[in-house]
């Protein structure tokens, strides 16, 4: 199965980070989004497979939308962050989110990643 890859970030500089990390690691299908509408219209148009969220995008807005479309979708996700006030905020029905603090080393993303992309997933939707 050939992996559909969303990125939302904000950053230009830590975007080309994690596309480079995903390309090294054999990742070659993923969508970058600067917005959370972008994301969200990806997700609804292109169902990833996988996702990769920055939590905070600027002008006080979070990827928490995101995060609720992709779950109803039953699509992993992992939240990047370079705030740890942020994981106090994150909603409980988002079940165990995974957290990955920036700054990452990115061998160890892209382990993580592949690490999850082997867990079979269920497709159905769940309430």
């Amino acid at each position: 199965m050939k992996h559909k890859i969303l990125i939302l970030e904000d950053n230009t500089l830590l975007a080309m980070l994690i596309e480079d990390m995903l390309e090294t690691a054999g990742f070659d299908n993923y969508v970058l989004c600067k917005t959370e509408k972008a994301a969200l219209d990806f997700i609804t148009t292109e169902r990833p497979t996988f996702a990769l969220l920055d939590f905070n995008l600027g002008d006080k807005k979070d990827s928490i939308k995101v995060a609720k479309a992709l779950r109803d979708a039953a699509v992993p996700f992992f939240f990047l962050t370079g705030y740890a006030a942020s994981l106090g905020i994150i909603p409980e029905n988002l079940g165990e989110a995974k957290i990955i603090n920036k700054p990452f080393k990115p061998a160890h993303l892209a382990k993580l990643i592949e690490q999850q992309l082997a867990v079979p997933q269920n497709s159905e939707k769940t309430s």
